[in-house]
């Protein structure tokens, strides 16, 4: 189970860096739309993960409208409902746009992850935008997906290593000439080709 989730943490992490070198000339949007509509206003939903200028965001986001505002655009709004793919040139993600009346917007900037909490309050005659984004380096999470995969690697290769040499893959205990089935020192169960003895040619002649 564990191997299998390495792999496909591998696979991500591929993924990632892959992205990670796009994201400079491209910016790419996956999302959600959908609409909900009750008797006084029009809301439209937004969740989406894009990859611009070396990071990741994730965005949930609702707009709001007040139903007679906007009363001819909601069939419009409605063909937009669905899953998208969108592919565009990138854009600055830290433009800081000027404030607007009953704007309650606020930001947290923690070791280059950004938090944006969207809260702008639009009152009877426009729209409101409640919501947040989420910026975090594509760095950070290749090297969050590439933790797994090392560590079963390195694990795999100690295993291949000990066996070679006839030692414990747990404890690393020299297990040449062991025939009990069970190491000595950690007491774990030896297969078989940790058991193996010395080839004889190997053996070093007892001097006494």
């Amino acid at each position: 189970m564990l191997n299998a989730l390495a792999v496909v943490s591998l696979l991500l992490c591929i993924a990632t860096a892959v992205l990670w070198a796009v994201s400079y000339r491209q910016f790419i949007d996956v999302g959600q739309i959908s609409t909900r509509m009750d008797a006084t206003t029009y809301t439209q939903h937004l969740i989406r993960l894009g990859s611009n200028n070396g990071r990741f965001l994730f965005t949930r986001r609702d707009l709001i409208w007040p139903r007679p505002v906007i009363a001819d655009n909601i069939p419009n709004w409605e063909k937009e409902n669905g899953w998208y793919l969108r592919r565009e040139p990138p854009f600055d993600m830290y433009y800081v746009f000027a404030r607007q009346p009953r704007d309650h917007s606020w930001h947290k900037y923690i070791a280059g992850i950004r938090f944006r909490r969207a809260l702008e309050l639009g009152g009877n005659s426009s729209r409101s935008v409640i919501g947040f984004v989420l910026f975090v380096p594509h760095a950070y999470v290749c090297i969050a997906l590439a933790i797994l995969p090392v560590l079963r690697g390195r694990r795999i290769l100690r295993r291949r290593r000990a066996n070679r040499r006839g030692l414990c893959q747990k404890c690393l205990y020299d297990l040449k000439g062991n025939v009990s089935g069970v190491c000595p020192e950690c007491g774990t169960a030896v297969g078989q080709t940790s058991r193996r003895s010395t080839p004889e040619h190997l053996v070093m002649p007892d001097p006494y």
